[in-house]
């Protein structure tokens, strides 16, 4: 049982691997463009988010359509090339 629990650290890392072939790599959103309802400015009016623009590993970057006018902060993307 103890040489069993050498290698129980290596659940994480295959865990994270699967993690990455089954859905892509970490991005975090670059920047967005939104429709402005009167005031650009004004935080109080709410947003209608048009595209959301996310960079990942390799400073890769992908241009997205925002999903419900919606940019969340990180997604997972699987990105070809």
């Amino acid at each position: 049982m103890k040489f069993a629990a050498l290698f129980l650290w290596l659940a994480l890392p295959i865990a994270g691997y699967a993690t990455y072939q089954l859905y892509g790599s970490p991005n975090l959103i670059w920047s967005y463009e939104f429709r402005a309802i009167g005031a650009r400015y004004d935080l109080t009016i709410p947003r209608c988010y048009t595209s959301c623009t996310y960079v990942g590993w390799g400073l890769r970057t992908v241009t997205l359509s925002a999903q419900a006018a919606r940019c969340p902060w990180e997604r997972l993307l699987k990105v070809q090339g």
